[in-house]
């Protein structure tokens, strides 16, 4: 049990499980690291195990500069919203970054690849 946990979200057999790709993206926002920092997130690409419908792959860029991929199953009737290992819920503790000139109080990402990731996305803030 305890390997299945530690692995919850970074394996495509073991993904978040939501119902909708808006869920995915209110709950990646709705987190912040371990250590209370925001990060951005873009989803890369999709995968499969097996004969089971796509998973969601999405790269999360840590305000230290270290990558993780995190899966996300959206065919789900309802949304479980387990926190993976390394995380929190950003009402837990929030310690807000900036980058360049611009503060970032809460995680921000998009559910499509960006070419020039996160550049493209801060553009729009």
């Amino acid at each position: 049990m305890e390997n299945f946990e530690q692995n919850y979200a970074k394996t495509a057999l073991n993904p978040i499980k939501v119902k909708s790709i808006q869920d995915t993206i209110e709950f990646l926002n709705s987190l912040v690291t371990d250590d209370g920092k925001p990060f951005f997130f873009q989803r890369i690409h999709t995968t499969s195990v097996g004969k089971s419908k796509p998973i969601d792959c999405y790269e999360i860029l840590k305000a230290n500069g270290e990558k993780e991929i995190l899966y996300i199953n959206i065919y789900n009737r309802e949304s479980i919203y387990e926190i993976p290992k390394g995380y929190l819920k950003k009402t837990d503790i929030l310690v807000p970054i900036l980058h360049g000139k611009k503060l970032i109080e809460q995680s921000l990402g998009v559910n499509y690849k960006l070419k020039n990731f996160p550049e493209d996305l801060l553009k729009n803030i």
